[in-house]
């Protein structure tokens, strides 16, 4: 009982016609998340976009605003 090629045919053959579903799957999540973030920022408190500026600022403009680094 050889099922060896069989196997293998079936696989290729799943891969190849899945490969399209998958990839459009995958593009419909990525722009359905986008423009959920973009319409979840429609309406943020002033602290809540305090917060999202923060997040944007690199680590060391806050470490030296702090003192962390020494001057020159």
């Amino acid at each position: 009982m050889n099922r060896g090629p069989v196997t293998e045919e079936f696989a290729m053959t799943f891969i190849a016609r899945r490969t399209p579903a998958t990839l459009t799957t995958a593009l419909l999540g990525g722009c359905r998340r986008g423009a959920h973030r973009l319409w979840t920022r429609r309406n943020l408190t002033p602290q809540e976009r305090a917060n999202l500026l923060a997040g944007y600022t690199p680590p060391a403009v806050v470490s030296a605003s702090l003192g962390c680094h020494p001057k020159r």
